[in-house]
């Protein structure tokens, strides 16, 4: 059995994998299932996972599931000029996702993978989210137009995601310069919510639990319940999420040619 998750997702060949981490508390048996999740990949792939998640739940599991939510209009009036660029910023990652999926043809996790009625909401709020960052003096890059003809649009949409966006989908394995901004951002949406994540399972110890979160996460869960619950890892498996047989670089490269 091993004590941690070394990395949040495994390239096989063209193929990107994603993990389900199963632990358990040595004392009292209690079962945690950790699926670590890409936000865009095979239609197959949601299929697949949410027919797993269905069993767990069939058999007692209590499903958890990240997702910070929206912002309403009144939410949205209150704040300030900065926190409604954050919050521009951050929600603009979705347009970017559909973007990403319309090019290289492959689905949308919040489209393919419906959320249960009895299934419990355990992350942050999208508006705590907002002005946490803007409490930090951070800033997160605005989505780009993407309205209108693709091609057209395609150069500063790609520049965009490649460079700046810090919400991570999977597709990208990592930016390759971080400024204070994106490691302040990265904290707040990763560190800080592994830790949310972390405390949505104790609030519930007396049931086995399966949760839903994206990769990037997994690694700080795993960690937490090994090093504050005493939880340990019976298994981890690697399932395929994504076959890249159309890379975003030919996409890139076929749209900008047919300009």
């Amino acid at each position: 059995m091993g004590h941690e998750l070394r990395k949040p997702i495994r390239r096989n060949g063209n193929t990107l994998e994603m993990p389900i981490v199963t632990m358990e508390h040595p004392r009292t048996k209690r079962k945690v299932v950790l699926f670590g999740m890409i936000h865009v990949g095979d239609r197959e792939y949601y299929k697949k996972t949410h027919s797993r998640v269905l069993d767990l739940e069939q058999s007692g599991y209590l499903i958890l599931y990240e997702m910070v939510g929206k912002i309403t209009r009144a939410q949205y009036s209150r704040l300030s000029k900065e926190e409604k660029k954050i919050y521009r910023g951050l929600v603009g990652s979705h347009h970017v996702m559909k973007k990403v999926a319309e090019i290289i043809g492959i689905s949308l996790q919040r489209e393919e993978l419906p959320i249960g009625k009895n299934w419990v909401n355990t992350d942050i709020r999208l508006a705590e989210l907002v002005k946490r960052i803007a409490s930090k003096n951070a800033g997160v890059p605005e989505k780009p137009n993407m309205e209108g003809d693709i091609p057209k649009k395609i150069k500063p949409f790609i520049q965009w995601f490649l460079s700046k966006l810090i919400v991570n989908i999977g597709l990208i394995t990592s930016l390759t310069k971080k400024d204070r901004n994106e490691v302040i951002v990265s904290g707040e949406i990763v560190e800080r919510r592994d830790a949310i994540a972390i405390k949505g399972i104790a609030r519930f110890p007396e049931q086995n639990i399966a949760t839903i979160w994206g990769a990037s996460h997994l690694p700080g869960i795993v960690k937490g319940l090994t090093e504050q619950h005493g939880h340990v890892i019976l298994k981890v498996e690697w399932v395929p999420a994504y076959t890249r047989t159309y890379f975003l670089k030919d996409a890139v490269r076929d749209t900008w040619d047919s300009k």
